[in-house]
């Protein structure tokens, strides 16, 4: 390719169909780089705040549990006091 390039001259306003193409490649594959780097990021993020979120749905599931326990106990004497 670079034979070819070097030896038909264009003009300053003329590209050669090899440049055009070598530049279209080479933007796709930064904007490639660039929306893997995004999403590794994302996932990143993801993976370190996990932990995080995990302890907040633990403790929302332990006042729920509790809160469940406490309505066993009141429907447990709601059927004492029937029988």
């Amino acid at each position: 390719m670079l034979q070819v390039v070097s030896t038909c001259e264009t003009s300053a306003y003329q590209q050669s169909g090899a440049f055009i193409v070598a530049l279209v490649f080479l933007s796709v594959f930064v904007i490639l780089i660039f929306g893997d780097a995004v999403l590794t990021a994302l996932a990143l993020r993801g993976a370190m705040t996990k932990d995080e979120r995990l302890q907040e749905l633990d403790a929302k599931y332990n006042v729920r549990r509790s809160y469940l326990k406490e309505l066993n106990v009141e429907i447990a004497n709601i059927e004492r006091r029937r029988f």
